[in-house]
């Protein structure tokens, strides 16, 4: 859990412009379960995700199920919130990207001041910035779902972010309405 105290900037990127959290859809929320490999580093740690009144907010908690952190973006405005146990800034803009880049149509990337490129391919999705690739995410969908749609519980995925050297796997144990 103290692990998590070594996030650092040792990889520094420039902060991403984020989408409007009115781009997600509302309403939900989801439990997920994440396997980190930061900078060389391994964590186990586990989400819970919530969208609703535009308002999008994710906690982070370790495996005692304490709250490490929260961030909190309504609109355009992030409010991070950290346990005194996280010392060093956390690539906390590039994981509310992941987070769109899993649950947001392809129009939401289109904004103002936006230079996002969504690639999709049958097996990933590539998000581009300035002709390089910033988050590769791949999902591995059931194949009893025949619908499209995405299942409600065990949907893994895999977040990718070449820039920072982080890997994100994703377990997702429940998602339900709100």
């Amino acid at each position: 859990m103290v692990g998590c105290a070594h996030f650092s900037g040792n990889s520094r990127t420039v902060e991403p412009l984020l989408p409007d959290t009115a781009s997600l859809s509302c309403c939900w929320q989801v439990h997920e379960q994440l396997a980190i490999d930061f900078q060389g580093e391994q964590f186990t740690l586990s989400s819970v995700t919530a969208v609703n009144d535009n308002k999008l907010t994710v906690v982070i908690l370790d495996q005692l199920g304490r709250r490490l952190f929260a961030i909190i973006q309504q609109g355009s405005d992030v409010i991070v919130e950290k346990s005194v146990q996280i010392q060093q800034d956390l690539p906390v803009k590039w994981l509310l990207i992941g987070i769109f880049l899993r649950n947001m149509p392809d129009s939401g990337w289109s904004f103002e001041n936006s230079n996002w490129v969504v690639e999709r391919a049958v097996d990933h999705v590539r998000l581009m910035q300035n002709d390089r690739l910033k988050v590769r995410l791949a999902e591995l969908v059931a194949r009893d779902d025949i619908t499209g749609s995405k299942p409600q519980q065990d949907l893994t995925a895999q977040l990718q972010y070449p820039d920072l050297k982080l890997e994100v796997n994703i377990t997702t144990l429940l998602r339900q309405s709100l």
